[in-house]
């Protein structure tokens, strides 16, 4: 008879069943842990949810699904829904790791970095975060671009900073993104208004010295507003008023203006005024 492996089976779930029944039960934990998601985020305003999450974690994660094990390593981390600690967390970070989960190398490594249930060690952190980001983990790319620019445990290095925050930011991480499109847009442009709104980034952006590229500026200012990020929805709205990177649209600018000034922008407030739309 056929196996019906795919690529998409964890060897956690092929090495011990065959066929269909890794299958099931490989469906089964990936719905437990899509649930335990939902109830994770819920508890942000609501912290039982926590509780919830995380034993459903646990099952999906005893199952051997490793995004699960990661997930229920950070619940043992920062105490959601547990008691925090950091023993079980590195068990759990690990048992993902030999399943090549990115997401876990990251998180080990912060436990490296911060001296939680290991040694600190900010060497051994940042060879992590290198592994994680080889596998594609857009945080570990950013953070790993931010050791490379302080030259943070490694050897300072821009070039090597840019492009690990140029991966990061195609990978859809939002302050990557952000701070790209803001090296990209030049400095002689940056408002400084927005000093109290939470999206804004001036005091810490990369000199890489790259040339100036409104178009490129305008491509990754748009990747975080389709995320929600409230200054990029400003400076599209600015790019939109003036034309860079784009044709100039009074209506379409206004709209972007509008949209951050709802998410809180005192740039996008102002501007409205200025422009008598408020």
């Amino acid at each position: 008879m056929k196996q019906i492996f795919t690529k998409l089976i964890p060897k956690s779930f092929a090495l011990s069943l065959n066929g269909k029944s890794a299958e099931i039960l490989y469906d089964k934990a990936e719905k437990l842990y899509k649930k335990a998601n939902e109830l994770f985020k819920l508890g942000y305003n609501h912290p039982k949810e926590y509780n919830a999450a995380f034993e459903l974690y646990k099952k999906a994660a005893g199952q051997g699904l490793a995004e699960a094990q990661c997930k229920l390593g950070v619940c043992y981390y920062y105490g959601k829904g547990i008691k925090k600690s950091s023993s079980e967390a590195i068990k759990w970070y690990q048992k993902a790791i030999e399943q090549g989960n990115a997401e876990a190398l990251y998180y080990l490594g912060r436990c490296y970095y911060d001296g939680k249930g290991v040694f600190k060690n900010y060497s051994q952190a940042v060879e992590y975060m290198k592994k994680a980001a080889t596998l594609g983990y857009a945080k570990a790319q950013y953070e790993l671009s931010m050791c490379y620019y302080d030259g943070n445990s490694v050897e300072k290095d821009n070039a090597e900073s840019l492009n690990w925050i140029i991966q990061a930011a195609e990978n859809g991480y939002i302050k990557a993104q952000r701070k790209l499109a803001l090296c990209y847009y030049g400095s002689e442009h940056r408002n400084q208004n927005d000093a109290k709104n939470k999206h804004n980034d001036y005091n810490n952006i990369p000199l890489y010295h790259i040339e100036q590229n409104y178009e490129q500026a305008f491509k990754y200012f748009s990747l975080a507003a389709e995320q929600g990020d409230g200054y990029a929805l400003y400076m599209l709205g600015e790019c939109y008023y003036n034309g860079y990177g784009v044709e100039k649209n009074y209506d379409t600018a206004l709209k972007w203006f509008q949209t951050a000034a709802e998410q809180g922008s005192l740039n996008a407030k102002d501007k409205l005024i200025k422009l008598g739309e408020s």
